[in-house]
């Protein structure tokens, strides 16, 4: 049980949460397009304030190496994430949210930082 916690804290510490995306709030869109390159999608809405869309995603190879018992696998797999952020007609951020797993939206949420 001991391990199970640990493995379960360590992902929830290592997960970008709300707060982190709460910190663009009254971000320009300057500096999203510095921060993570130019949006993928930009919607607009009745309101006159905008949605933009970052998304990233990457492929990593699994590793293998052997040992007296044998080949073992590790890592490996697809990381992806998407950010929408809501903007202003003064182009400034007033909400955004995120989708996708841990090691896809840590690496863009945390680009900040």
């Amino acid at each position: 049980m001991g391990k199970t916690w640990t493995v379960v804290l360590a992902l929830l510490t290592g997960c970008a949460t709300q707060a982190d995306i709460d910190t663009w709030r009254g971000a320009s869109l300057t500096d999203l397009v510095l921060t993570y390159g130019a949006p993928s999608s930009r919607t607009e809405l009745d309101s006159g304030e905008y949605v933009v869309e970052f998304s990233h995603s990457q492929t990593v190879p699994v590793n293998s190496y052997t040992d007296a018992t044998g080949t073992h696998l590790t890592g490996g797999g697809t990381y992806h994430c998407r950010l929408w952020f809501v903007l202003d007609e003064t182009n400034r951020v007033k909400s955004g949210s995120s989708r996708g797993n841990i090691g896809g939206c840590n690496k863009l949420i945390k680009a900040r930082e």
